[in-house]
Order: C-alpha cells, then sequence, then structure tokens
C-alpha cells in the first residue's frame, strides 16, 4: 500500500468527521434560535430590532409621485 492512498483515505474520513461536526453545530444552533423564537412567541414581545421599532421615514414620504406617459 502506498502512503499517497493511505493519505487520502485518512482525509476522506477527516472531511467526513468534519462534515457531521459541522452539521450537528449547525443543527444545535437552529434548535437554539428556534427556542428562542418560541419563547418570544409565548412572551409576545419582540425582538428589540431598531428597524420594527424605529422605522425610517421615506425622503419624500408622499411629497413626489413619478408618471410617465
Amino acid at each position: 500500500m502506498k502512503i499517497s492512498s493511505m493519505m487520502a483515505t485518512q482525509t476522506l474520513k477527516l472531511q467526513q468527521t468534519l462534515n457531521i461536526s459541522l452539521m450537528k453545530s449547525a443543527l444545535n444552533s437552529d434548535a437554539a434560535m428556534a427556542v428562542s423564537m418560541l419563547d418570544r412567541l409565548r412572551d409576545g414581545t419582540q425582538q428589540n430590532d431598531t428597524a420594527t421599532t424605529n422605522p425610517s421615514p421615506h425622503p419624500a414620504l408622499g411629497k413626489k409621485v413619478d408618471i410617465r406617459l
């Protein structure tokens, strides 16, 4: 058995292990986010986000209308 074929096998196993680890991490973070969202939904609170609490006014705000004929 050549060293390159052993290295290729080990590299493949390492890639599979890392992929599994990354998938588990992603699932854990998704689950944590889902629990957080459900808790907020149960409590009836919204996330403190400036976009939802203080929307910026539109600069024209109905003062101009674009019409082309």
